[in-house]
């Protein structure tokens, strides 16, 4: 079948007027000879929607070379969307197979990752490294909180302890 069909960008794409960072994205959609149903441009997608959106795709590519924790490969993961990103920022840290990434600035060894998850999008899942997941995150914070305010009281005994002397 036609992949192109199944191509979605989101994120916010501004007007041909803007010259921004995604303008190169509109004219390069324009020179590949594709037309506007092959892909579709979703602009900006409330975060509770986001799920959907990574659920339903047959691969979610993150090319960025500037990214914070990478929060979007984490959601795609969580989702079970197989995944492959620039092997850049933290990225590593969320993907450690190597087969799963590209050198951002190799667009040849892209074309390559993109056609082998196309035809084998199984390999490309990655189980979402448990240090990530919202609810052992918020067990962790718990915990650390829970420390911290002990820490707190025994300090807070002792100052008062010591004052009392």
């Amino acid at each position: 079948g036609d992949v192109y069909k199944r191509q979605v960008l989101v994120g916010t794409v501004p007007d041909e007027s803007e010259f921004t960072f995604h303008t190169p994205v509109r004219r390069a959609i324009k020179e590949a000879g594709l037309r506007p149903d092959q892909v579709m441009l979703l602009g900006y997608v409330p975060n509770e929607e986001l799920p959907v959106v990574y659920s339903g795709g047959s691969l979610f590519v993150s090319p960025s070379r500037h990214e914070g924790f990478g929060l979007p490969v984490a959601e795609a993961m969580a989702c079970g969307s197989p995944v492959l990103v620039a092997d850049a920022t933290s990225f590593p840290e969320l993907v450690e197979d190597r087969e799963k990434r590209f050198d951002p600035d190799n667009l040849e060894e892209l074309v390559e990752k993109l056609k082998e998850a196309v035809a084998n999008p199984e390999r490309f899942r990655v189980e979402l490294d448990p240090r990530f997941r919202e609810e052992e995150a918020m067990k962790q914070m718990s915990e650390l909180l829970a420390e911290a305010w002990s820490l707190a009281k025994e300090k807070k005994v002792g100052t008062s302890q010591s004052k009392g002397e």
